[in-house]
């Protein structure tokens, strides 16, 4: 995935660049009947700023205002939503089938599924403090404007 933004701050090997969040809304033909687009319109844009990796082997460096186009890599994704989602549905479940299959009372296997997503959560959140930050980190792939 390649998006686009706009370097505000130089931080070798990093640089930090500001991206607008975008809005489905406007390009679509229905824009006009559809709500969505009339709520969008009442909010304004919203502005990120991403640390992005700058590669060794680039070649020129970016300087402040350059417009540069940077690549998210596609696994890194796709592992943190399944991260994010994934364990702490799996705590839940895991804990309440084991409560259930214990005979427990239908309380406890209540109290039980809440206690295995707080378990899915925590463990999301460590694996996510853990994991080498560099491996799914945007890198630079490219200098729209010098």
């Amino acid at each position: 995935m390649i998006e686009s933004g706009r370097v505000v701050a130089l931080q070798a090997p990093f640089v930090w660049v500001e991206t607008q969040q975008k809005s489905a809304c406007g390009q679509c033909a229905a824009k006009a009947g559809c709500g969505q687009s009339l709520l969008s319109g009442l909010y304004p844009e919203r502005r990120n700023q991403l640390k992005v990796l700058v590669p060794a082997n680039q070649l020129g460096a970016p300087s402040l205002g350059d417009w540069v186009e940077f690549t998210v890599p596609d696994n890194a994704l796709v592992h943190g939503a399944l991260r994010v989602y994934l364990l702490p549905l799996g705590g839940l479940l895991a804990a309440t089938m084991a409560a259930t299959l214990a005979g427990l009372a239908e309380w406890q296997c209540i109290l039980s599924g809440i206690v295995g997503l707080g378990a899915g959560v925590a463990l999301s959140r460590y694996l996510e403090t853990h994991r080498s930050q560099q491996a799914a980190m945007p890198q630079l792939y490219s200098i729209a404007s010098q």
